[in-house]
Parts: structure tokens; C-alpha cells; sequence
């Protein structure tokens, strides 16, 4: 039925229009979903798989260094559970917050409370602070090892991010090797440091962690049902962002950062990690040209955001994998 269609409107100067209308419809009406937007926070797997890579292999990797404080092999993943990543995103929409800073933190030497030490004591964590419009912060959080959340203190979060940056930044600053002294790697005070935090606005975290969450299990035929979030601790290498602004190509070279996995149940009833490249709207792991442009268009609204926030702070720097990384110092507000 389709095809004849496409036949009769063969000679008409809408084609185009209508042959797109005919392919959603077609596509709907055998099950598919239709167009899906790409996220704005997408990487490519082969990115994403390979500064995951630099994090973790090698005797100088920052997963390595980092493991010498520990005396086992420190956090490289941290898994969090899709209801309780929606409730904290519920909490933290109550208050229609502009964007979300990621701290990386650490747990100091007591560990948490009511969590094994093997799980906790001196690990990478990640603490969560949504800012509004006026770049106030309207709370901070933390979801633990066990996945539950947690509303954290003002004092309870300034020392796990102060015992991170006592204790694992100098070990992270050695693995700083590709042009260690560059600008966007000193903090307020001009000393050399790895990432402290990155900033991401916040209707790129919504689309990403609920949006996307949504039309993979709810929309996407067959569906995946994501069961929650990977975050990967990755570096950029030695060749810096590759997917940031043009003039600022290949910055923040061996920078710590965070990578974004969904996560669905496996066999054996591990949360297992899954890249949306391998589905739809992806064919054979590549986005269609209309989707790519589509999704480049989207990236370069990163760049208002970037803009308001050189406005607020005169920061320099526009952002990596839509995020923005602390330091440069004009990038990392007082926690």
C-alpha cells in the first residue's frame, strides 16, 4: 500500500513532504516508532568505549594511582538505579533548576555510614547540585553504593569533596602528561589540577536520564528495559575532547570525566551496559545523515548555555560532552 503511494505522488512538487509523511506513517503503522531525536549528551560508543579505556588500563591510568590510596582497586563505574535517579530528578524539578553540577567527591576515612568500608571507605563518588537561574544551589545529593538516596549536609558534602581534593588530586595531576600547564587545568589559586566537578544543563539531564530512559523501554520496538544508569569514569587522553567547540578542539588533555551508560538486566540478572548506537534511530551503529544534522544543530545550542554562563562567571572555556569542566577556575564556583 505504501509503495503505490509514493507511485501516484511520483510528479508532484511535494514529493518530498509527502514521501517523509508517508515513511513516518508507514513505519508507525508496522510497529516502528517514529523519528527519534538523538540526545544532546550522546557520545559515540567508540568514543565513549575508548576514554573509558584510558581511565582504567595502564600501571600510570588514573584508576591505577587512585587504587594505591585504597589498597584495592578503586571505583571505575558507579550503578544507579532508574527509580532512584527519578526520584532525585522529580526532587530536584520542584525547583526548576537551570542546570546540574556533578561533583567527583570521595568517601573519607569513616566511609559511609551503614555501607560496608569495602564499599565505600575512600571510593570515587559522585555528589549531585542543582543550581537555579541565579546560580544559587537548591540542595545536594548523593545516591550510595546500595542505590539509596541521600540529602546531603552542607558540611557532609564540602568533606568528601575536600578529602577528593586533598587526597586524590595530586595522584591525578601526574597523569596529566599532554601539556599539564595548559590553562583550562589551573585552578583559582594557579596550581594544576584534574576535574573537581562538570556542569550540565539541565534540560539535557532530563532528556537524557528520562527522556531517552523512557523511549527505550516505552516507545522502541522491541523495547529495552532500562533498569538504570551506568556512570563511567573515563579520561580524555592525550588528544583532549574531540567533541568540543571547533576553536577550543582538543582541549583538556587526560582530563577526568564522566561518561553516561544505560544500563538493562542481562541473563543473569546483572545490570549490564547497553550503547543506544546500537539501535534505532542508529542504522548499523551510524546515525542518518538527516538525524546527524538534526543532532549537531542540537549541540550548538550547548553553546547559549556555555555563553550565559561566560556571562555569569567569564568563563573561556565552552563545554565538553555537553558538560562543563572544573577547572578552568572560572568554571568551578565555591562548592
Amino acid at each position: 500500500m505504501c509503495k503505490h503511494y509514493i507511485r501516484a505522488l511520483k510528479k508532484s512538487k511535494l514529493l518530498v513532504v509527502f514521501i517523509l509523511f508517508v515513511f513516518v506513517k508507514c513505519n508507525i503503522a508496522a510497529g516502528q516508532p517514529p523519528p527519534h531525536a538523538t540526545p544532546a549528551m550522546w557520545v559515540p560508543d567508540s568514543i565513549s568505549k575508548a576514554e573509558e579505556g584510558y581511565f582504567r588500563t595502564g600501571a600510570k591510568s588514573k584508576h591505577a594511582v587512585l587504587s594505591t590510596i585504597t589498597g584495592t582497586p578503586d571505583t571505575d563505574s558507579i550503578f544507579y538505579p532508574l527509580p532512584t535517579l527519578k526520584s532525585m530528578i522529580s526532587k530536584m524539578d520542584a525547583n526548576a533548576p537551570l542546570s546540574l553540577r556533578v561533583y567527583i567527591a570521595a568517601y573519607d576515612t569513616t566511609g559511609k555510614v551503614g555501607l560496608p568500608q569495602s564499599a565505600s571507605l575512600k571510593h570515587l563518588m559522585l555528589i549531585f547540585e542543582p543550581k537555579d537561574a541565579n546560580d544559587s544551589i537548591i540542595g545536594d545529593y548523593t545516591i550510595d553504593p546500595a542505590g539509596n538516596l541521600d540529602t546531603l549536609s552542607l558540611d557532609q558534602k564540602k568533606a568528601w569533596i575536600r578529602y577528593y581534593g586533598k587526597n586524590m588530586i595530586p595522584l591525578l595531576v601526574t597523569t596529566i602528561t599532554t601539556n599539564p600547564s595548559a590553562i583550562e587545568n589551573k585552578d583559582s589559586t594557579g596550581k594544576i589540577g584534574d576535574t573537581y566537578g562538570i556542569e550540565y544543563h539541565w534540560s539535557y539531564i532530563r532528556e537524557y536520564f528520562i527522556g531517552e530512559a523512557t523511549y527505550l523501554t516505552d516507545t522502541l520496538k522491541p523495547s529495552i528495559p532500562v533498569t538504570g544508569m551506568w556512570a563511567e569514569f573515563a579520561d580524555f587522553g592525550n588528544d583532549g575532547d574531540p567533541d568540543n567547540d571547533p576553536l577550543l578542539h582538543s582541549h583538556y588533555k587526560n582530563r577526568l570525566l564522566v561518561q553516561w551508560e544505560f544500563a538493562k538486566s542481562d541473563l543473569s540478572g546483572s545490570n549490564t551496559v547497553f550503547y543506544i548506537d546500537d539501535y534505532p534511530p542508529f542504522v548499523h551503529g551510524k546515525l542518518t545523515k538527516a538525524m546527524y544534522s538534526a543532532f549537531e544543530a542540537r549541540k550548538k545550542a550547548q553553546i547559549q548555555f556555555d555563553m550565559l554562563l561566560h556571562t555569569r562567571r567569564g568563563q573561556k572555556y565552552f563545554g565538553a560532552d555537553n558538560g562543563q569542566l572544573c577547572p578552568p577556575a572560572t568554571n568551578c564556583p565555591n562548592p
